[in-house]
């Protein structure tokens, strides 16, 4: 007898009509098929979904779809979900976060090509995406000179990656502010380990930047602090 692609019989219009014959074999392995199909659970509601548990389909609410069970699960708590369907770190994620708290450090680097590091960052694996550097220092002193200011750089490799800001004195006194500074750039793939460096122009009398462990009236820590964007 003919079947369909399901291998449910056909009639073969040669030999079944206009008898019938094979009809009741149709039937039958009609049914038989839809018996195969797998029964609603009981109390299923709106929303759900049948889960397979290994042995029945239940509600999707007794036994959960785990996240472990979908195609390329990285099995990593860095890693989420994207919307392209693709695994990676999401925006915001912390890479690295390293503090400075050693107190007064004075700058005496006068260039951009030897400057005073502040900052050395332990080593971290970027991917090639972009990422923002965020820098902090609870006071940032100048020299005393009219004009003085202190230069504030991203390093890698001892080469200069980005100029992040500037303070400058406008008067021949001490002058101190708190300073925070971004910048969102594209490190190269593979492990790197930045710095942060400084360096003085107009004099380098009074110039420093002030970092504590923020308890007992110590300044708060500088900090290098690397996230996803």
């Amino acid at each position: 007898m003919p079947t369909s692609p399901d291998n449910i019989p056909t009639i073969n219009t040669s030999v079944d009509a206009p008898s019938g014959l094979g009809i009741n074999a149709i039937v039958q392995a009609v049914q038989t098929a839809l018996s195969a199909r797998p029964s609603t659970p009981a109390g299923i509601a709106a929303g759900e979904a049948m889960i397979w548990n290994g042995s029945t389909f239940v509600r999707s609410s007794v036994t959960k779809l785990s996240i472990s069970s979908l195609s390329g699960f990285p099995n990593d708590a860095t890693q989420a979900l994207k919307g392209d369907g693709t695994w990676g770190q999401p925006p915001d994620f912390e890479i690295g976060y390293d503090q400075v708290t050693s107190g007064s450090i004075a700058i005496s680097g006068t260039t951009q090509a030897a400057p005073t590091t502040v900052i050395t960052s332990s080593s971290y694996t970027f991917d090639g995406s972009p990422v923002i550097a965020e820098v902090f220092f609870p006071e940032v002193l100048p020299g005393t000179a009219v004009g003085a200011a202190l230069n504030f750089g991203i390093y890698v490799g001892g080469a200069s990656v980005a100029n992040l800001g500037i303070v400058q004195n406008a008067t021949a006194s001490t002058f101190r502010i708190p300073t925070l500074m971004r910048l969102r750039f594209a490190p190269a793939a593979g492990a790197r380990i930045y710095t942060i460096g400084v360096w003085a122009t107009g004099g380098t009398t009074g110039a420093q930047v002030v970092t504590g462990v923020g308890t007992g009236g110590a300044a708060a820590p500088g900090y290098l602090r690397f996230t996803k964007v």
